[in-house]
Formats: C-alpha cells, structure tokens, sequence
C-alpha cells in the first residue's frame, strides 16, 4: 500500500478487524505490535511494546525455541523470505505460525487457527467465516495516529492475503491495495488499480455474475461474503467486508492448492465408485451365467451389464462354431440390423488388419441400397476384440460401437470377456456331450429331438442373419422287402449302413439324423443351396459303390444295392419355417421317380 493510501484508510483498523492474530517481532523477539485478534487470544487488554516475548507467549518458555524460525530467517538474510511453523500446543491446538520479514531487524508474525481449515480437507468442503469486525482502536493522539500509519502500512504490505478497498457498493472504485493483491494480479502500477472498478480487474465490463455487493444492504446483519474468482493460474476465495466508514473491504486468499486438493478428494471417490460398480458388475455377472442354459441369455446378460458400465457404449458378440462360418450365437445391443447383418456376412474376417473401416463402410453401402430410407449409419468406430478359448483359439469376436476404448476401459472389457469365454466354452463342452445323449442307439446318428433343437436354432439364425441352411431328407429304398425277406436284422444291417454312409460323406457340422424307420434327416447350418448340391452329389456317388450281402433261408446270397430317395431344400429359395416340408416334398416325387421304372415292393 502507498503511503498516501495509508492515509487515507486506517490499516491498524484493517488489521484488527482481522480474525487471526498478527505481531509484530524484532530481532530480540519483542513482540513491536499485537493486533486485537492477538491481543484477545492472549487475554492481554494494555499492549505496551517490548513487553512481552514471542517464546514466552506462544510456549511459555523464559528462553528462546532451540529452532526459532526468527533465527533462520536472520541466517539466510533473504529480504522476501517466509517461514511457515505449526503450533499444536494444549493452550493452541491446530495453529499456523507464519513469519515474514518486515524490513530491517522485524518480523510480521501470523497465529491461525487451522482447525475449520482441517476439518474442510475432510469434509469435501470449503466453510469460512470471518470474525466479526470490531473497531476498538484506542484514542490516540493525531500525531501518535500518523506516526503509527506507515509502520501500519508496511504491516499491511506485508501480509500474504491481498486486500483491496472499494469506495461504495455502488460505485465500486478502487481506492486502495497492497502489495499482495498487486503480485496476484500483476499490473502495470498501483495506478492502474486505482484507476478501474473491481469487476475490470477480473476481465468484466460490467459486475461480475451473482456479485456478492449487490447483496450487502439487504443483509442486516452483514459481516463478511465469500466469493471464488479465476486469475490466471490462481483459485482466490474473496471475502467481503463492510468497513464502519462504508467501504468495501475485499480480502483475497491463494486457495488454489486447497481447491485443487478438494478436487483430487472428489475424484478418488469417483474412481473408488467406479471401481465397486464394476466388482458388483462382475460378482452379478459371474452369478447370473453360471445358471443360464442357453449362449444367447449368457451373451445377454454380460452385454447388459457392459451396457450399465459404458452407456456410451453399444455391444455385439459373435460365437464361431466348429465350422469356420458356423455361427453358434450372435447377440447384439444398440446394432441396427444393417449393422448386424454386415458383422454376419463379414465375420470370418472380422479379427483382419483394417477390417473395421471396411465394415463402417459396408453399413453405409446397405443403408443408401434402402429407397426412400433417410437415416443414415451411426457407426463411426468399432473395436473388434477376440474371445479366446482356453487353448488361447479364437472362439468368437466382441464387437464394441462406440469412442475409441481407453486403457482402463480395455481392461474392464477384457476381464468381463475372459469370464464369458471361459463359461461359453463349458456350454460349448455341454453341447457336445449333448449331441452325444441325444443319438440313436441303433446307428449312432442324432435323434428327432435334438434335431429339432438345431432346426429352431438354424431358423433363427435365417431370419435375423439371413445365414442360410439347407436339408436333405432321406428315405431308404427297398427296406421293407429286406424286412421281409432276409428278416430285420437285416433291415437293421441296411439303416446301419445308411447311417455310416452318410457319417462318412458329410461334414463333421452336418447334422445327421435317424427320424425313425427309414428315414433320415441331414441338417447342414450356414450352408447355400449350392453347397447342399455338392454334399448331394457326394452321397450319390458313395450310394453307387454301396452294397450289402443277404442270405435267403435256403443259405443262397444275394447282393442288394443300398439306395435312397432324397429331397434338398434351402432356405435361400424357400421361407426358413417351410424348408423341411419343401424337402420332404422332393424327397417324395424322387420316390416316385425310383419307383417308376422298378416294381413297387414297399
């Protein structure tokens, strides 16, 4: 503070409006000056200078502390120097002793009380008050009044909290600051402080939003206002104090490091959150799929709990079969269906370098195919992920619609896919021991009900993927002149050898079926019609070089050739619910063709 602002506001009022103790010490720990916040905490009415002593009033001590901050300041003779102490006494407990140094030989000295400060840290918040001001100056005569105005003065430049004093609540001019609030804000001069209104100091050309001043003759019982400002790097918590004289005085504090540190509080708990959301996210998904049967509620009820964690965030899962375009599950969250049917048709290069904007790209394409459609793809970015298996084999993809993952989501997602691979391969498992419960005792081939199962699940996967299937329906020529010939038995012989014809000629994901008597079923999943031509054409020739040897009653043998009416539908030509009565249909009109040209024994 200049000296002619000294003169025009009393500081030694300012100070002891102050609610936490400052004091001035020499060199020889004379306490020079108490301020009224000072003077109460000690209970000391008369302050006469010189009288008392720093160590003896803050510890009781007769001799000086062994590690006097007073002592080092005078060692390092740094003019700008600062020392800040704690003082955590029965008489002072939670106290912050600060020293700076006032000119030559002197030293400003702070006591305050930390304990509201204390319990902020630890309840997240920021609570303040200001003492209540009180003017208890003692008359003193003018000349004594002006010799104490610059000491005052220097007390006041000193002092870390920067202070700025406006005319009127209406006018709020500048008329005087001090040194602190000139490093905080770092004009030009003083002048150019004085020179502007306090809302100009902060950027505004007009009072800053929810002005704290506009209140204050509203208030009747008015002491002080906090207020939180920007300046720079800086966080300043503002105080608003009414002076007897009716100026305004603004106190300005450094809050940054405890706003900053409230900040980091409430981000760790936000992490710590996080974290318990995701280990119940886990604890429940663990739970729920270890009582699911089927892969697309186990695939539902980990993408519902990935959707909870990532809202932002759309899921998709492809399950591969043994075949490689077999597709054993496909689930999808938030996937259009001409997002899902590209990540069908493109799924056996899904996990390929560059893949993903050619799928992007893909979506578009079906989307402007649509006449008339208007909407347009949302698919900006996926992530493709592999579901490994326990040997490490790719089993499947997770597909991710959404922001590019970050480290710590991959990690998330990761886990949750490691506990579904690790369950979808025991259904996988199941499935397989499945199969094998549910043959035919008399040749091996599946039975009609486990047929029946994988006919739903290929008609399924039809309608929502337009993944085609095919079916061939078989019936054994000749089977019951055998019966009635050469005995059952040897009709048992020849559905044998129909059985392990067909075992033999399809593929291991074909499945083959015994619907009872002489007649057989072969589903082929993800199969075109032209795919179900070749396995056809494969059957008729190994029909041709299959024979068995029946022995008449007269012990005469006779060779008889194993033949087969067969029917072929697809669901690529025919809707996927009529592809068995389609093929049954064939099946029989081969019949009759077989049966045109030789007698009819049936």
């Amino acid at each position: 503070m200049s000296e002619n602002s000294a003169n025009s506001i009393n500081p030694g009022e300012i100070l002891n409006r102050m609610d936490y103790g400052v004091n001035v010490v020499d060199s020889q720990f004379n306490v020079l000056f108490m301020n009224l916040a000072s003077r109460k905490k000690w209970n000391i009415i008369d302050f006469n200078p010189a009288t008392y002593k720093c160590h003896k009033l803050l510890f009781g001590n007769d001799t000086p502390c062994s590690n006097c901050p007073l002592r080092q300041m005078e060692q390092t003779g740094d003019p700008s120097g600062q020392i800040v102490g704690a003082l955590n006494t029965p008489d002072y407990p939670n106290h912050r002793v600060k020293y700076h140094r006032m000119g030559h030989q002197r030293f400003v000295q702070t006591l305050t009380d930390i304990t509201k400060e204390t319990e902020l840290v630890r309840q997240v918040t920021i609570q303040s008050k200001e003492t209540q001001a009180q003017n208890i100056i003692l008359k003193r005569q003018r000349q004594q009044f002006e010799d104490n105005s610059a000491f005052l003065a220097s007390v006041f430049n000193a002092i870390r909290s920067g202070f700025l004093i406006l005319d009127s609540p209406t006018t709020l001019n500048a008329t005087s600051t001090n040194k602190a609030f000139i490093d905080f804000f770092q004009p030009a001069s003083e002048k150019e402080v004085l020179s502007k209104k306090c809302y100009q100091l902060f950027g505004f050309q007009r009072r800053c939003p929810a002005c704290p001043i506009e209140h204050i003759n509203d208030r009747t019982d008015f002491s002080s206002m906090r207020y939180h400002q920007n300046v720079a790097d800086y966080t300043l918590t503002e105080f608003y104090s009414v002076l007897p004289d009716g100026k305004i005085l603004l106190t300005f504090e450094d809050s940054t490091k405890r706003v900053q540190l409230v900040q980091q509080v409430k981000e760790d708990k936000e992490i710590i959150e996080r974290q318990n959301q995701i280990f119940r996210a886990l604890l429940e998904t663990g739970t729920d799929i270890q009582t699911t049967k089927e892969l697309d509620e186990l695939f539902t009820v980990t993408l519902n709990q990935l959707q909870n964690l990532f809202f932002n965030i759309n899921f998709g899962i492809i399950l591969n079969g043994e075949r490689a375009n077999i597709i054993e599950s496909a689930v999808f969250q938030g996937f259009s269906v001409e997002e899902q049917l590209t990540m069908v048709e493109y799924n056996l290069q899904l996990l390929e370098p560059g893949i993903s904007e050619i799928v992007i790209e893909q979506v578009k394409e079906r989307y402007k195919a649509q006449p008339g459609n208007q909407v347009h793809s949302e698919m900006n970015h996926i992530s493709i992920l592999p579901v490994k298996g326990r040997d490490r084999k790719n089993i499947g993809k997770l597909l991710v619609k959404g922001p590019e993952l970050d480290k710590h989501s991959l990690e998330i997602i990761t886990i949750f896919l490691e506990q579904l691979a690790a369950v979808a391969e025991n259904k996988l498992l199941t499935k397989q021991l499945e199969k094998m419960a549910n043959t035919d005792p008399l040749t091996g081939a599946y039975n009609r009900g486990f047929f029946g199962r994988e006919l739903d699940s290929a008609i399924q996967n039809a309608k929502r993927f337009s993944i085609a299937f095919s079916i061939l329906l078989l019936d054994v020529n000749g089977l019951k002149r055998v019966n009635d010939v050469f005995g059952h038995e040897a009709g048992d012989e020849m559905i044998i050898t129909v059985a392990a014809l067909l075992r033999e000629v399809c593929r291991r994901t074909d499945i083959v079926t015994r619907l009872g008597g002489d007649e057989f079923v072969v589903l082929c999943p993800s199969t075109d019609f032209a795919q179900a031509q070749r396995l056809l054409e494969r059957i008729r020739e190994r029909e041709e070089r299959t024979t068995m040897v029946c022995t008449h009653s007269d012990g005469t043998k006779e060779t008889i050739p194993v033949h087969m009416s067969i029917g072929t539908a697809c669901s690529e030509s025919v809707v996927p619910e009529e592809v068995l009565k389609e093929a049954d249909t064939l099946m029989y009109a081969d019949k009759e063709a077989y049966y045109a040209n030789k007698a009819k024994y049936r």
